[in-house]
Protein backbone atom coordinates (compact mmCIF):
# COMPACT_ATOMS: atom_id res chain seq x y z
CA UNK A 1 0.00 0.00 0.00
CA UNK A 2 2.87 2.31 0.89
CA UNK A 3 4.61 1.53 -2.42
CA UNK A 4 1.41 2.16 -4.38
CA UNK A 5 0.99 5.53 -2.68
CA UNK A 6 4.60 6.46 -3.54
CA UNK A 7 4.19 5.46 -7.19
CA UNK A 8 0.94 7.39 -7.49
CA UNK A 9 2.58 10.40 -5.91
CA UNK A 10 5.35 10.41 -8.53
CA UNK A 11 2.85 9.88 -11.36
CA UNK A 12 0.74 12.78 -10.20
CA UNK A 13 3.77 14.93 -9.68
CA UNK A 14 5.14 14.30 -13.14
CA UNK A 15 1.83 15.41 -14.62
CA UNK A 16 2.76 18.89 -13.49
CA UNK A 17 6.43 19.01 -14.43
CA UNK A 18 8.05 19.70 -17.74
CA UNK A 19 9.30 16.72 -19.58
CA UNK A 20 12.16 17.36 -18.74
CA UNK A 21 29.12 21.69 -28.45
CA UNK A 22 31.60 23.18 -27.45
CA UNK A 23 31.39 26.02 -29.58
CA UNK A 24 32.34 25.74 -33.10
CA UNK A 25 31.44 26.58 -36.61
CA UNK A 26 28.44 25.07 -38.22
CA UNK A 27 28.01 25.25 -41.99
CA UNK A 28 31.02 27.53 -42.45
CA UNK A 29 33.53 29.18 -40.16
CA UNK A 30 30.85 31.47 -38.82
CA UNK A 31 29.11 30.67 -35.58
CA UNK A 32 25.70 29.53 -36.75
CA UNK A 33 23.38 27.30 -35.02
CA UNK A 34 19.63 23.20 -32.91
CA UNK A 35 17.87 20.97 -29.76
CA UNK A 36 14.31 17.93 -25.60
CA UNK A 37 12.90 16.85 -22.33
CA UNK A 38 12.89 14.55 -19.33
CA UNK A 39 12.41 15.04 -15.62
CA UNK A 40 15.77 16.02 -14.09
CA UNK A 41 16.49 12.98 -11.97
CA UNK A 42 20.23 12.86 -11.42
CA UNK A 43 23.13 15.27 -11.60
CA UNK A 44 26.81 14.50 -11.39
CA UNK A 45 28.11 16.40 -8.35
CA UNK A 46 30.63 15.56 -5.67
CA UNK A 47 28.91 15.15 -2.32
CA UNK A 48 30.41 18.45 -1.20
CA UNK A 49 28.50 20.09 -4.04
CA UNK A 50 25.32 18.06 -3.76
CA UNK A 51 24.91 18.52 -0.03
CA UNK A 52 22.14 21.05 0.35
CA UNK A 53 21.86 21.81 -3.38
CA UNK A 54 18.40 22.93 -4.40
CA UNK A 55 16.57 20.80 -6.94
CA UNK A 56 16.95 21.83 -10.58
CA UNK A 57 14.12 23.99 -11.89
CA UNK A 58 11.21 22.05 -13.32
CA UNK A 59 8.87 24.02 -15.53
CA UNK A 60 5.25 23.58 -16.61
CA UNK A 61 4.02 20.45 -18.36
CA UNK A 62 4.56 20.19 -22.11
CA UNK A 63 1.47 18.77 -23.81
CA UNK A 64 3.15 16.39 -26.32
CA UNK A 65 4.84 14.57 -23.44
CA UNK A 66 1.73 13.78 -21.39
CA UNK A 67 1.32 10.40 -23.09
CA UNK A 68 4.55 9.22 -21.45
CA UNK A 69 3.97 10.43 -17.90
CA UNK A 70 3.12 7.02 -16.46
CA UNK A 71 6.27 5.43 -17.82
CA UNK A 72 8.28 8.47 -16.77
CA UNK A 73 7.03 8.00 -13.23
CA UNK A 74 8.02 4.35 -13.32
CA UNK A 75 11.47 5.15 -14.72
CA UNK A 76 11.99 7.96 -12.24
CA UNK A 77 11.18 5.59 -9.37
CA UNK A 78 13.56 2.95 -10.76
CA UNK A 79 16.40 5.48 -10.86
CA UNK A 80 15.55 6.73 -7.38
CA UNK A 81 15.51 3.26 -5.81
CA UNK A 82 18.63 2.15 -7.68
CA UNK A 83 20.63 5.10 -6.41
CA UNK A 84 19.43 5.12 -2.80
CA UNK A 85 22.16 2.80 -1.42
CA UNK A 86 25.00 5.11 -2.45
CA UNK A 87 23.54 8.54 -3.10
CA UNK A 88 21.97 11.02 -0.69
CA UNK A 89 18.44 12.32 -1.03
CA UNK A 90 18.30 16.07 -0.90
CA UNK A 91 16.94 17.37 2.35
CA UNK A 92 15.64 20.44 0.59
CA UNK A 93 12.57 20.11 -1.62
CA UNK A 94 10.85 22.20 -4.21
CA UNK A 95 7.11 22.73 -4.31
CA UNK A 96 5.52 22.10 -7.68
CA UNK A 97 2.80 24.33 -9.04
CA UNK A 98 0.13 23.38 -11.55
CA UNK A 99 -2.76 21.01 -11.33
CA UNK A 100 -1.55 19.33 -8.14
CA UNK A 101 -2.87 20.26 -4.75
CA UNK A 102 -0.64 22.43 -2.63
CA UNK A 103 1.90 20.54 -0.59
CA UNK A 104 2.97 18.03 -3.24
CA UNK A 105 6.75 18.12 -3.51
CA UNK A 106 9.50 16.48 -5.53
CA UNK A 107 12.76 15.35 -4.00
CA UNK A 108 15.52 15.10 -6.57
CA UNK A 109 18.32 12.55 -6.24
CA UNK A 110 21.76 13.95 -7.06
CA UNK A 111 24.78 11.83 -7.82
CA UNK A 112 27.63 12.06 -5.32
CA UNK A 113 30.14 10.18 -7.48
CA UNK A 114 33.65 11.53 -6.87
CA UNK A 115 35.97 9.89 -9.47
CA UNK A 116 35.06 10.41 -11.76
CA UNK A 117 39.26 28.71 -38.63
CA UNK A 118 37.29 31.48 -37.61
CA UNK A 119 37.19 34.53 -39.93
CA UNK A 120 37.78 37.22 -37.33
CA UNK A 121 36.85 40.83 -37.69
CA UNK A 122 39.65 43.24 -38.50
CA UNK A 123 41.40 44.74 -35.56
CA UNK A 124 41.12 48.52 -35.48
CA UNK A 125 43.87 48.99 -32.95
CA UNK A 126 46.86 46.76 -32.30
CA UNK A 127 50.31 47.09 -30.86
CA UNK A 128 53.47 46.00 -32.63
CA UNK A 129 55.09 44.19 -29.72
CA UNK A 130 55.37 40.47 -30.29
CA UNK A 131 55.34 37.76 -27.66
CA UNK A 132 56.85 34.37 -28.22
CA UNK A 133 54.25 31.61 -28.33
CA UNK A 134 54.86 28.60 -26.08
CA UNK A 135 56.59 25.84 -27.97
CA UNK A 136 55.34 22.28 -28.11
CA UNK A 137 57.61 20.24 -25.90
CA UNK A 138 59.21 17.05 -27.21
CA UNK A 139 57.23 13.97 -26.37
CA UNK A 140 58.39 12.21 -23.24
CA UNK A 141 58.58 8.50 -22.86
CA UNK A 142 55.31 7.17 -21.48
CA UNK A 143 55.68 6.05 -17.90
CA UNK A 144 53.77 3.27 -16.22
CA UNK A 145 51.70 4.50 -13.24
CA UNK A 146 52.83 3.02 -9.94
CA UNK A 147 49.42 3.47 -8.32
CA UNK A 148 46.41 1.17 -8.57
CA UNK A 149 43.74 2.23 -11.09
CA UNK A 150 41.07 4.58 -9.79
CA UNK A 151 37.40 3.74 -9.63
CA UNK A 152 35.33 4.79 -12.65
CA UNK A 153 33.64 7.73 -11.02
CA UNK A 154 33.16 11.18 -12.59
CA UNK A 155 34.94 14.11 -11.04
CA UNK A 156 33.47 17.54 -10.46
CA UNK A 157 36.36 19.93 -10.93
CA UNK A 158 34.58 23.07 -9.75
CA UNK A 159 33.22 22.04 -6.38
CA UNK A 160 33.11 24.80 -3.77
CA UNK A 161 35.56 24.42 -0.90
CA UNK A 162 34.14 23.16 2.36
CA UNK A 163 36.05 25.62 4.49
CA UNK A 164 34.31 28.83 5.41
CA UNK A 165 34.81 31.52 2.79
CA UNK A 166 36.79 34.58 3.81
CA UNK A 167 34.86 37.85 4.13
CA UNK A 168 34.73 39.71 0.83
CA UNK A 169 36.28 43.10 0.29
CA UNK A 170 33.97 45.86 -0.89
CA UNK A 171 35.47 45.53 -4.37
CA UNK A 172 34.78 41.78 -4.57
CA UNK A 173 31.31 42.10 -3.05
CA UNK A 174 30.40 44.66 -5.71
CA UNK A 175 31.84 42.40 -8.42
CA UNK A 176 29.74 39.49 -7.18
CA UNK A 177 26.60 41.65 -7.30
CA UNK A 178 27.34 42.82 -10.83
CA UNK A 179 28.12 39.30 -12.11
CA UNK A 180 24.85 37.99 -10.76
CA UNK A 181 22.88 40.86 -12.29
CA UNK A 182 24.28 39.99 -15.70
CA UNK A 183 23.62 36.27 -15.29
CA UNK A 184 20.10 36.80 -13.94
CA UNK A 185 19.24 39.18 -16.76
CA UNK A 186 20.15 36.78 -19.55
CA UNK A 187 18.61 33.83 -17.72
CA UNK A 188 15.18 35.42 -18.13
CA UNK A 189 15.40 35.39 -21.93
CA UNK A 190 15.54 31.69 -22.98
CA UNK A 191 15.76 30.52 -26.58
CA UNK A 192 12.82 29.16 -28.59
CA UNK A 193 12.87 25.54 -29.77
CA UNK A 194 10.93 26.52 -32.89
CA UNK A 195 13.47 29.16 -33.92
CA UNK A 196 16.82 27.99 -32.56
CA UNK A 197 18.92 24.99 -33.57
CA UNK A 198 20.47 22.36 -31.25
CA UNK A 199 23.86 24.08 -31.64
CA UNK A 200 22.36 27.36 -30.46
CA UNK A 201 20.42 25.70 -27.65
CA UNK A 202 23.59 24.00 -26.38
CA UNK A 203 25.44 27.29 -26.17
CA UNK A 204 22.54 29.04 -24.48
CA UNK A 205 22.31 26.37 -21.76
CA UNK A 206 26.07 26.29 -21.06
CA UNK A 207 26.12 29.15 -18.50
CA UNK A 208 23.13 27.81 -16.56
CA UNK A 209 23.46 24.04 -16.86
CA UNK A 210 20.58 22.20 -15.23
CA UNK A 211 18.80 25.50 -14.58
CA UNK A 212 18.57 26.39 -18.28
CA UNK A 213 15.16 26.55 -19.92
CA UNK A 214 13.93 26.65 -23.48
CA UNK A 215 10.54 27.83 -24.76
CA UNK A 216 8.65 25.08 -26.58
CA UNK A 217 5.25 23.89 -27.71
CA UNK A 218 2.26 25.71 -29.14
CA UNK A 219 1.63 27.34 -25.77
CA UNK A 220 5.21 28.65 -25.62
CA UNK A 221 5.91 27.25 -22.17
CA UNK A 222 9.39 27.00 -20.66
CA UNK A 223 10.80 23.50 -20.22
CA UNK A 224 14.18 22.24 -19.08
CA UNK A 225 16.68 22.71 -21.94
CA UNK A 226 18.89 19.71 -21.15
CA UNK A 227 15.84 17.50 -20.80
CA UNK A 228 14.44 18.78 -24.10
CA UNK A 229 17.61 17.96 -26.02
CA UNK A 230 18.15 14.62 -24.27
CA UNK A 231 14.65 13.49 -25.20
CA UNK A 232 15.56 14.24 -28.81
CA UNK A 233 12.89 16.85 -29.30
CA UNK A 234 13.37 19.06 -32.36
CA UNK A 235 14.99 22.46 -32.34
CA UNK A 236 14.15 24.34 -35.51
CA UNK A 237 13.26 20.95 -36.97
CA UNK A 238 16.60 19.29 -36.17
CA UNK A 239 17.19 16.43 -33.73
CA UNK A 240 20.58 15.67 -32.21
CA UNK A 241 20.50 11.89 -31.67
CA UNK A 242 20.00 8.84 -33.88
CA UNK A 243 20.24 5.07 -33.46
CA UNK A 244 22.05 2.52 -35.58
CA UNK A 245 21.95 -1.21 -34.94
CA UNK A 246 20.42 -0.51 -31.54
CA UNK A 247 23.20 1.86 -30.45
CA UNK A 248 23.01 5.56 -29.70
CA UNK A 249 24.78 8.11 -31.89
CA UNK A 250 25.04 11.90 -32.00
CA UNK A 251 25.00 13.89 -35.24
CA UNK A 252 27.84 16.22 -36.17
CA UNK A 253 27.54 18.96 -38.76
CA UNK A 254 25.57 22.13 -39.55
CA UNK A 255 22.94 23.07 -36.97
CA UNK A 256 23.66 20.16 -34.58
CA UNK A 257 27.18 19.68 -33.18
CA UNK A 258 29.95 21.79 -34.66
CA UNK A 259 32.47 19.26 -33.34
CA UNK A 260 32.44 15.60 -32.34
CA UNK A 261 31.83 15.25 -28.60
CA UNK A 262 30.53 18.81 -28.21
CA UNK A 263 27.23 18.00 -26.53
CA UNK A 264 28.80 15.48 -24.14
CA UNK A 265 31.45 18.06 -23.22
CA UNK A 266 28.66 20.49 -22.33
CA UNK A 267 26.96 17.84 -20.22
CA UNK A 268 30.26 17.33 -18.38
CA UNK A 269 30.52 21.09 -17.79
CA UNK A 270 26.91 21.05 -16.52
CA UNK A 271 27.68 18.17 -14.10
CA UNK A 272 25.02 15.87 -15.60
CA UNK A 273 25.21 12.31 -14.31
CA UNK A 274 26.05 9.30 -16.47
CA UNK A 275 22.66 7.84 -15.48
CA UNK A 276 20.68 10.73 -16.99
CA UNK A 277 18.20 9.41 -19.54
CA UNK A 278 18.30 9.99 -23.31
CA UNK A 279 15.45 8.94 -25.58
CA UNK A 280 15.26 8.38 -29.32
CA UNK A 281 11.68 7.57 -30.27
CA UNK A 282 10.79 4.57 -28.08
CA UNK A 283 14.40 3.59 -27.36
CA UNK A 284 15.92 4.55 -24.01
CA UNK A 285 19.56 5.27 -23.35
CA UNK A 286 21.65 7.26 -20.87
CA UNK A 287 24.61 9.62 -20.93
CA UNK A 288 26.69 6.46 -20.37
CA UNK A 289 25.69 5.30 -23.88
CA UNK A 290 26.77 8.66 -25.31
CA UNK A 291 30.12 8.26 -23.56
CA UNK A 292 30.55 4.86 -25.24
CA UNK A 293 29.72 6.40 -28.63
CA UNK A 294 32.40 9.06 -28.20
CA UNK A 295 34.96 6.45 -27.14
CA UNK A 296 34.22 4.24 -30.14
CA UNK A 297 34.58 7.11 -32.62
CA UNK A 298 38.02 8.37 -31.54
CA UNK A 299 40.28 8.79 -34.56
CA UNK A 300 43.96 9.80 -34.81
CA UNK A 301 44.88 13.16 -36.35
CA UNK A 302 41.32 14.43 -35.90
CA UNK A 303 39.92 17.08 -33.60
CA UNK A 304 39.53 15.37 -30.22
CA UNK A 305 39.15 18.54 -28.15
CA UNK A 306 35.62 18.01 -26.90
CA UNK A 307 36.07 14.29 -26.41
CA UNK A 308 39.03 15.13 -24.16
CA UNK A 309 36.90 17.51 -22.09
CA UNK A 310 34.08 14.99 -21.75
CA UNK A 311 36.11 11.81 -21.24
CA UNK A 312 38.48 13.48 -18.76
CA UNK A 313 35.41 14.30 -16.69
CA UNK A 314 33.46 11.05 -16.98
CA UNK A 315 36.18 8.37 -17.13
CA UNK A 316 38.73 7.26 -14.52
CA UNK A 317 42.14 8.78 -15.06
CA UNK A 318 43.67 5.48 -16.19
CA UNK A 319 40.80 4.33 -18.40
CA UNK A 320 41.64 2.38 -21.55
CA UNK A 321 39.35 1.48 -24.43
CA UNK A 322 39.24 0.46 -28.09
CA UNK A 323 37.66 2.50 -30.85
CA UNK A 324 35.40 0.77 -33.36
CA UNK A 325 38.32 0.55 -35.82
CA UNK A 326 40.30 -1.52 -33.32
CA UNK A 327 42.76 1.10 -32.04
CA UNK A 328 43.73 1.36 -28.38
CA UNK A 329 43.04 4.64 -26.58
CA UNK A 330 43.49 6.25 -23.21
CA UNK A 331 43.47 9.82 -21.88
CA UNK A 332 47.23 10.11 -22.46
CA UNK A 333 46.79 9.33 -26.15
CA UNK A 334 44.06 11.99 -26.41
CA UNK A 335 46.47 14.47 -24.80
CA UNK A 336 49.26 13.54 -27.22
CA UNK A 337 46.96 13.91 -30.23
CA UNK A 338 45.73 17.32 -29.05
CA UNK A 339 49.16 18.78 -28.23
CA UNK A 340 50.44 17.77 -31.65
CA UNK A 341 47.71 19.82 -33.33
CA UNK A 342 47.83 23.63 -33.62
CA UNK A 343 46.31 26.06 -31.16
CA UNK A 344 46.49 29.17 -33.34
CA UNK A 345 44.10 29.23 -36.27
CA UNK A 346 41.59 26.68 -35.01
CA UNK A 347 38.02 27.23 -33.79
CA UNK A 348 37.60 29.95 -31.17
CA UNK A 349 41.29 30.79 -31.23
CA UNK A 350 42.32 27.44 -29.73
CA UNK A 351 40.71 28.14 -26.35
CA UNK A 352 38.67 24.92 -26.41
CA UNK A 353 41.78 22.87 -27.17
CA UNK A 354 43.44 24.46 -24.14
CA UNK A 355 40.32 23.79 -22.04
CA UNK A 356 40.49 20.10 -22.93
CA UNK A 357 44.11 19.92 -21.78
CA UNK A 358 43.18 21.80 -18.59
CA UNK A 359 40.42 19.26 -17.86
CA UNK A 360 42.93 16.42 -18.24
CA UNK A 361 45.50 18.12 -16.00
CA UNK A 362 42.87 18.83 -13.33
CA UNK A 363 41.74 15.20 -13.44
CA UNK A 364 45.29 13.96 -12.95
CA UNK A 365 45.85 16.39 -10.08
CA UNK A 366 42.62 15.21 -8.45
CA UNK A 367 43.70 11.57 -8.71
CA UNK A 368 46.91 12.10 -6.75
CA UNK A 369 48.89 10.21 -9.40
CA UNK A 370 52.26 11.59 -10.53
CA UNK A 371 52.59 13.79 -13.60
CA UNK A 372 54.63 11.66 -15.99
CA UNK A 373 54.70 11.19 -19.74
CA UNK A 374 51.95 13.03 -21.59
CA UNK A 375 50.45 14.21 -18.28
CA UNK A 376 53.64 16.14 -17.46
CA UNK A 377 53.76 17.45 -20.99
CA UNK A 378 50.16 18.73 -20.77
CA UNK A 379 50.75 20.34 -17.38
CA UNK A 380 53.76 22.29 -18.66
CA UNK A 381 51.90 23.22 -21.85
CA UNK A 382 48.93 24.61 -19.91
CA UNK A 383 51.17 26.56 -17.51
CA UNK A 384 53.12 28.07 -20.43
CA UNK A 385 49.91 29.22 -22.10
CA UNK A 386 48.61 30.72 -18.87
CA UNK A 387 51.72 32.91 -18.64
CA UNK A 388 51.46 33.71 -22.34
CA UNK A 389 47.80 34.77 -21.98
CA UNK A 390 48.68 37.14 -19.16
CA UNK A 391 51.47 38.67 -21.26
CA UNK A 392 48.94 39.41 -24.01
CA UNK A 393 46.42 40.97 -21.64
CA UNK A 394 45.43 44.58 -22.36
CA UNK A 395 45.73 47.40 -19.78
CA UNK A 396 41.92 47.60 -19.44
CA UNK A 397 41.79 43.96 -18.31
CA UNK A 398 40.51 42.51 -21.58
CA UNK A 399 42.42 39.70 -23.23
CA UNK A 400 43.85 39.97 -26.71
CA UNK A 401 41.27 40.29 -29.48
CA UNK A 402 43.73 38.32 -31.63
CA UNK A 403 43.41 35.25 -29.39
CA UNK A 404 46.87 33.65 -29.00
CA UNK A 405 48.27 35.19 -32.17
CA UNK A 406 49.68 38.26 -30.44
CA UNK A 407 48.59 41.49 -28.82
CA UNK A 408 45.38 43.04 -30.09
CA UNK A 409 42.75 45.57 -29.02
CA UNK A 410 39.67 45.68 -31.23
CA UNK A 411 37.16 48.32 -30.17
CA UNK A 412 34.25 46.25 -31.46
CA UNK A 413 32.26 45.18 -28.39
CA UNK A 414 31.20 41.80 -29.76
CA UNK A 415 34.77 40.94 -30.68
CA UNK A 416 35.85 41.75 -27.12
CA UNK A 417 33.06 39.64 -25.66
CA UNK A 418 33.99 36.75 -27.94
CA UNK A 419 37.73 36.76 -27.19
CA UNK A 420 37.80 37.81 -23.54
CA UNK A 421 34.86 35.51 -22.79
CA UNK A 422 36.56 32.44 -24.26
CA UNK A 423 40.02 33.21 -22.88
CA UNK A 424 38.71 33.99 -19.40
CA UNK A 425 36.64 30.79 -19.44
CA UNK A 426 39.68 28.60 -20.08
CA UNK A 427 41.82 30.53 -17.58
CA UNK A 428 39.24 29.99 -14.83
CA UNK A 429 39.15 26.29 -15.66
CA UNK A 430 42.92 25.96 -15.70
CA UNK A 431 44.21 28.21 -12.89
CA UNK A 432 44.45 26.90 -9.32
CA UNK A 433 41.69 28.09 -6.98
CA UNK A 434 44.09 30.31 -5.04
CA UNK A 435 45.00 32.25 -8.20
CA UNK A 436 41.47 33.20 -9.20
CA UNK A 437 41.68 36.41 -7.19
CA UNK A 438 44.95 37.41 -8.83
CA UNK A 439 44.50 41.12 -9.73
CA UNK A 440 44.89 40.31 -13.43
CA UNK A 441 42.02 37.81 -13.38
CA UNK A 442 39.85 40.12 -11.28
CA UNK A 443 40.50 42.89 -13.80
CA UNK A 444 39.47 40.64 -16.69
CA UNK A 445 36.28 39.58 -14.89
CA UNK A 446 35.43 43.20 -14.09
CA UNK A 447 36.02 44.24 -17.71
CA UNK A 448 33.78 41.51 -19.15
CA UNK A 449 31.07 42.11 -16.54
CA UNK A 450 31.05 45.88 -17.12
CA UNK A 451 31.02 45.43 -20.89
CA UNK A 452 27.97 43.17 -20.77
CA UNK A 453 26.22 45.34 -18.19
CA UNK A 454 26.70 48.39 -20.40
CA UNK A 455 24.58 46.82 -23.14
CA UNK A 456 21.90 45.42 -20.84
CA UNK A 457 20.59 42.11 -22.18
CA UNK A 458 21.56 42.78 -25.79
CA UNK A 459 21.60 39.54 -27.75
CA UNK A 460 25.07 38.93 -29.15
CA UNK A 461 26.11 35.98 -31.27
CA UNK A 462 24.85 32.93 -29.36
CA UNK A 463 28.27 31.24 -29.22
CA UNK A 464 30.28 34.22 -27.94
CA UNK A 465 27.48 35.19 -25.56
CA UNK A 466 27.18 31.67 -24.17
CA UNK A 467 30.88 31.34 -23.42
CA UNK A 468 31.17 34.84 -21.95
CA UNK A 469 28.25 34.17 -19.60
CA UNK A 470 29.73 30.77 -18.77
CA UNK A 471 33.00 32.44 -17.77
CA UNK A 472 31.10 34.67 -15.34
CA UNK A 473 29.07 31.72 -14.04
CA UNK A 474 32.29 29.75 -13.42
CA UNK A 475 33.79 32.66 -11.52
CA UNK A 476 30.62 32.98 -9.47
CA UNK A 477 30.83 29.27 -8.60
CA UNK A 478 34.53 29.05 -7.82
CA UNK A 479 35.13 32.38 -6.10
CA UNK A 480 31.74 33.31 -4.66
CA UNK A 481 30.66 29.70 -3.98
CA UNK A 482 27.33 29.73 -5.80
CA UNK A 483 26.29 26.11 -6.13
CA UNK A 484 25.16 24.76 -9.52
CA UNK A 485 21.40 24.30 -9.78
CA UNK A 486 20.53 27.24 -7.53
CA UNK A 487 19.93 30.06 -9.98
CA UNK A 488 16.19 29.48 -10.47
CA UNK A 489 15.55 29.46 -6.74
CA UNK A 490 17.71 32.52 -6.20
CA UNK A 491 15.95 34.52 -8.91
CA UNK A 492 12.57 33.56 -7.46
CA UNK A 493 13.56 35.24 -4.21
CA UNK A 494 14.31 38.57 -5.89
Amino acid sequence: MKLLHLTNSFTALLCSVSLLHAEGSTPSTSESSESQTVAADVLDFDEEVSSGVQAPHIGPVLDPRTRTLAEMAKRFEELRVAKLPKQPTLKSTQSVTGSLKEGNELRIILSDDKSNSEAGKSETETTEETVEEPAVKPEEKKATPSVKPLEAKPIVEDKPEEKKAKPLTVEMANLRTNIRRVLDGYYKTPLDAARNTPWEAMHALLPYGVDANITAGTQQKQVNAIGWICWNEPCKGHKLFYTENGKLGAKQGPYVQGHHGQFLAMMAQSYVSKEYEIRVDDDRYTIEDLIEFEKLTCRPKSELTFKLIALSHYLPVDAEWKSDDGQKWDIERLIKEEIEQPVIGVACGGTHRMTGLAFAVNKRKKSGLPFTGQWARAKKYVEDYQKYTFRLQNPDGSFSTKWFEGRGVDRDAERRIRTTGHLLEWMIYSLPQEELQDPRIVKAVKHLTALMQHYGTKQWGIGPQGHALHALALYDQKVFHTRPGHRTAEIAKK
